[in-house]
Order: structure tokens, then sequence, then C-alpha cells
């Protein structure tokens, strides 16, 4: 026997027997409420986090938040969202990519109730920059839009036609250790974010 014959063959008599299939991931949590579970893990990161209960109450609740930041009544949403069919008084709307000192409002694809992740699927109406461009992220998250955890939002995906060109998912305000070791709000995203969780 040729001495690459010999190597290869003592490789095959070394190699293990196949492990048996893992079993399938379950939710270390089973949360009957995942809106609320959601908000209570999202909240933990800094988040400002309301429950409403009708959508007519998102600009009052925009208009607050906005008034906590000091910042002006001014919002940027993505050309062809949904959020322009909602009716929003006293508020500035800018179609416009959004700044370093901007507030913009998006909708969240879905939100995870397991890690309190909003998740953000590319798309019409949702560019993906939008979530790394402001100062201030608000994001709404429909009744509908609540899943146990990431293995939902998957199939959810799969059975709309298949993973988008891009999915961000985000469990807080932008946080990094990398400069000198210590931490810096803000460094790749918003450096505030709140969340609307609407009931119904």
């Amino acid at each position: 026997m040729k001495g690459r014959e010999a190597i290869f063959s003592s490789l095959r008599a070394r190699q293990l027997a196949q492990s048996a299939r893992p079993a399938r991931y379950k939710a270390q949590a089973d949360d009957s409420d995942l809106a609320e579970a959601f908000a209570k893990r999202i909240s933990k990161q800094g988040v400002d986090v309301r429950m409403l209960d009708f959508v007519q109450s998102v600009p009052m609740a925009v208009l607050d938040i906005l008034r906590r930041h000091n910042m002006a009544a001014r919002i940027h949403i993505p050309p062809a969202s949904e959020i322009a069919q909602l009716d929003l008084p006293n508020l500035e709307i800018l179609h416009e990519p959004p700044g370093a000192f901007d507030a913009a409002v998006t909708f969240a694809s879905c939100a995870i109730a397991e890690t309190g992740t909003l998740v953000y699927a590319a798309g019409k109406g949702m560019p993906a920059s939008w979530h790394f461009r402001p100062l201030l992220e608000i994001a709404i998250v429909r009744a509908n839009a609540f899943v146990a955890q990431l293995e939902d939002v998957l199939a959810t995906l799969h059975a709309k036609g298949g993973l988008p060109c891009t999915l961000n998912l985000v469990s807080g305000p932008s946080l990094t250790g990398d400069i000198e070791q210590s931490r810096e709000v803000g460094a790749h995203g918003p450096k505030f974010l709140a969340v609307l969780v609407l009931r119904s």
C-alpha cells in the first residue's frame, strides 16, 4: 500500500459513527402573551416601549417621544411606507433619508417575544439603510406581527416567498465596546429606540 493510500485508509478507519439528528429547538419560555413578553425583554435594553390600544394613539405617542428627546415635531418616513396612510396631524413628514440628528418612524415586519427583538425585512417602503441613519428610531409593531422565536420569523418569510435581500434584527439602541473598550451608544445606528406596540 502506497503512503497516500495508507493515510486515507487510516482516516476512514477513524471516522465516527454519524450522530443522531438533534431534537427540534424549543423556546425557553412559554409566553401566552407574546406582546407583553416582547415588551418586557426589549425594555431591559433601555428602549422606550409603549403599549397602545388603538392605531389612532400613534400620533400623540410619537409627539410625546419627540418632546422627551427635545426634538422638533418632524419625522422621516420611507417613501411608499404604510405609515403614510396614518393620520399624523401636527407632525412634519419628510420622505428623504434621515440624518444623524433626525427621527425616523418605521413599521417592524415582526417582533420576537423570546429575545425582545425587532425584525426588519427589507422591501418596498422598508429600506434597510433607514435603521442605521437616524438619532432616534420609533418602531411600530402591529398586533399580528408578534412571534415566539426566530424560527417562526424564518418560516413566515419562507411562506411569503423567501428571505428578503436584507434582514435586520434589532434588540435595542446601537451599542459597541470596540472604541477603547468603553461602552458607546449610537456608534453604528440610532442612539435612541422607541417601540409602539399596537394591541389591536
